[in-house]
């Protein structure tokens, strides 16, 4: 009995022992497995780098230096009624018709607010800040044309230039007028409408906004009530053309810029469409009972402001998404608004916009 016992103790030693062993040998296969798989995982890494840098190499290559990167520069302009004028962000040029068929052109430096005041490129505010900058470059333009206009005049006998300034004058009182009749207006309806019917408001809203773009056609009738003002609309069609030629990168020669369409999507006329429909639904939902003629005064001119840059904010929205649905509903009806105060340029009318565009773009490269 004891003699087996011992047999029986070996044998479990033994069994012990082959199970140690069969364990360390497992043991290390686990540990040589894990190491091939760290090897291969820093292999992949390895290569997986190797083709970053060899990505970033290829993309380097096909890239141009910046020396040779065209840069693009922003560029705005305004149709004149006897000429074009472009402007950059740091720069304004006048190119104007002397009546000879060249063109006279006078730069200018323009100083920008936002650099000295952040908060003048803020929504909202910087659409107000756009138009009071619109409205002082219009009145720097037309200072500047009144030395053309003078010496065209000379060249008139004595009656004829007594006819044009007695015109121009009662053209002043025209507009004084319809600028009193436009504003009377808000202020009788600035009051409000009673909302409480959801088709007297629809109907308030129609009637409003009718009647204020009978205002606005009557301002542009006024304006261009002579022949010779009709220009303006062939020099608007110009620059519309340039600036869709200079946007689609094309070299700015005539038969190119001739083959692009009047028409343009960030021209003031949509943002004037825009800011009519606002206003209209301001005056309707907007409740102001103070019948001082001075704070009404302020009141409508703080909203035909709101109005404007709530339009810049919205077009400039739909001109950055770039969606098909929302630019077919949102702009491309306007067009048919656009096309009233666009006329197809002549050959002289389109150099004259051109040189304006060189000039400015010479200055702002030189800068």
């Amino acid at each position: 009995m004891a003699k087996k016992k011992r047999k029986n103790k070996k044998r479990t030693i033994a069994k012990r022992k082959v199970v140690k062993v069969v364990k360390k040998r497992k043991v290390k296969k686990a540990t040589k497995v894990v190491r091939r798989k760290i090897v291969r995982r820093k292999t992949s890494r390895k290569i997986r780098k190797s083709k970053k840098v060899q990505r970033k190499k290829t993309v380097r290559r096909k890239q141009k230096p910046k020396t040779h990167r065209k840069r693009f520069i922003p560029v705005g302009g305004m149709g004149l009624t006897n000429g074009v004028m472009m402007r950059t962000a740091h720069y304004m040029a006048i190119a104007l018709d002397n009546g000879n068929g060249n063109a006279e052109i006078s730069p200018f430096e323009l100083k920008k607010p936002k650099r000295e005041y952040k908060f003048f490129s803020w929504p909202v505010i910087r659409g107000i800040v756009l138009l009071v900058q619109m409205l002082m470059l219009f009145v720097r333009t037309s200072f500047h044309k009144r030395k053309f206009i003078k010496a065209r005049l000379k060249q008139h006998p004595r009656h004829k230039r007594l006819f044009i300034r007695l015109s121009q004058y009662i053209l002043y009182l025209i507009y004084f007028l319809l600028f009193v009749g436009f504003f009377d207006y808000i202020f009788q309806n600035i009051h409000g409408w009673p909302n409480n019917d959801f088709r007297l408001f629809i109907y308030n809203l129609i009637f409003t906004f009718l009647y204020l773009v009978v205002f606005f056609l009557l301002f542009g009738l006024v304006s261009v009530g002579s022949r010779d003002e009709m220009v303006i609309f062939a020099y608007h069609g110009a620059e519309h053309k340039i600036m869709n030629a200079y946007e689609r990168g094309k070299p700015l020669t005539l038969d190119n810029v001739r083959k692009e369409s009047t028409l343009h999507p960030r021209c003031g006329s949509i943002v004037a469409f825009w800011s009519l429909v606002i206003l209209a639904i301001l005056l309707v939902l907007f409740n102001w009972k103070n019948y001082n003629w001075a704070l009404n005064f302020l009141v409508s001119l703080g909203l035909v402001f709101l109005s404007f840059s709530v339009a810049y904010e919205w077009v400039r929205f739909l001109i950055i998404r770039r969606k098909k649905w929302l630019y077919d509903v949102f702009i491309k009806p306007i067009f048919l608004f656009q096309s009233l105060v666009v006329r197809e340029p002549t050959k002289n009318q389109l150099e004259i916009g051109l040189a304006a565009l060189d000039t400015v773009l010479k200055l702002e490269k030189e800068r």
